[in-house]
Formats: C-alpha cells, structure tokens, sequence
C-alpha cells in the first residue's frame, strides 16, 4: 500500500501503513510471537534499509495479497524467502493490530529479499518514528534515493518531499521537482496514491517558486 507540505503530509502519506485495528486479531497475535522470535529479523531491522537493498530484484509482490486471509502460511513463505509474502503480511500485521515492531521486521526482510517497496516502507516507518533524528532522516533520505533510482512510486515521491522541505538533506526545490518530472511516481497511473501525492506536492512547489518571484 499515502496536501499539506509538514508533518501531517508525512502522516498522510503513511497512512496505508497504519494499523487498523486497536487489538491484534488472534491469527496476527500469533504472528507477532513468532516474528518476536526471530532475532535476525529483529536486528536486521534495526538497520537502514539501504544498506539491505540486493541488486536483484523481485516482483512476486505483484502477484497479489492473501495475506490477511492466511498469515501463517505467508509467515511459512516468508521464512523460506518469498519477499512478497514478507511484504504482504507486514500489511496484514499492520490491519490487524499488531506490532509496529513485527511489521517494520517484515517489510525490512522484504527489502533485504528483493522486494523495493519493502525498503521504502521500512525507510518511512523509522521517519515517522524518529522525525527530529537526523541520522534516521538522512537513513530515510538514502534509501528513498535508491529504491526511487529501482522506478519504486512511493521512493520518488518521498524522496521528493525530504528535497523539497530539506528534512535529511539541503532543501532543494529543484530537484525535488526533477525528481517528480519522472515516469517513476505515476508508473501505476494517475489514481495511484503515490502519483497523487507526487502531483500534489509537485503543484504546492511551484506555486510557492511562482510566489517568490513575484516578491
């Protein structure tokens, strides 16, 4: 699975990510005692995502979510090394009540398995919990440069946004906008949240470039 230029954009851009529910079902308490034992996960998690981005990359995320259906038996694919069933249960972990922590674990071993998006979304969980972090925000700023440069939607657009307000990197409106000019941010059409966003941010830095030069 994203307006206002400050921290409330930033909010609204996660918010695909955020739980749903405010008690974990019983399927997704399970998962988050089993993830709870998975201690390399836990560690990897820990890391800045683009330190975890393999050059090969997988699309079997495409494929579709089961995930909120059957999280066991995603959490079985995940551990042997499907990305996508890492990505799609970190969602389902999330609508489910779970655990910040047990999510932000799968969507990093979905990073680290090929799945880009998974960066991405790990990138933007440590951000949004860590916002006056510089090192985090410099973390979120790196790995949104990468998986952004992998035609990841969601990268650009979050890469833009930090460009353009400076948060993790030296503002620069610029190449905020060089960034957004790209086929990247609405590689999945115009209804797609990250293109959304994208366009929206897009329009508020022109209009505020327009408003400069008339001072």
């Amino acid at each position: 699975m994203r307006v206002l230029i400050s921290l409330l954009l930033l909010t609204s851009l996660l918010l695909p990510r955020i739980a749903l529910a405010v008690n974990p079902t019983p399927a997704i308490a399970q998962i988050d005692a089993e993830v709870a034992m998975e201690k390399r996960w836990l560690k990897d998690a820990e890391r800045c995502p683009d330190t975890l981005i393999p050059k090969r990359q997988t699309s079997d995320y495409l494929m579709g979510d089961s995930c909120k259906i059957t999280p066991g038996i995603c959490l079985m694919k995940c551990k042997a090394g499907k990305g996508g069933s890492c990505y799609w249960l970190a969602y389902a972990v999330q609508q489910g009540g779970g655990k910040t922590q047990t999510s932000e674990a799968l969507f990093q071993r979905a990073c680290k398995l090929g799945v880009t998006s998974g960066c991405t979304n790990h990138a933007a969980g440590m951000s949004a919990a860590a916002p006056k972090d510089d090192a985090v925000q410099r973390c979120a700023v790196r790995t949104y440069k990468k998986t952004c440069a992998l035609d990841e939607p969601w990268g650009c657009t979050m890469y833009a946004l930090h460009l353009a307000r400076g948060i993790g990197v030296k503002a620069d409106p610029d190449a905020a906008l060089r960034v957004l000019n790209r086929k990247t941010p609405c590689k999945y059409g115009n209804d797609d949240p990250a293109c959304r966003n994208a366009m929206a941010l897009k329009a508020q830095i022109l209009r505020g470039k327009k408003a400069s030069s008339r001072q």
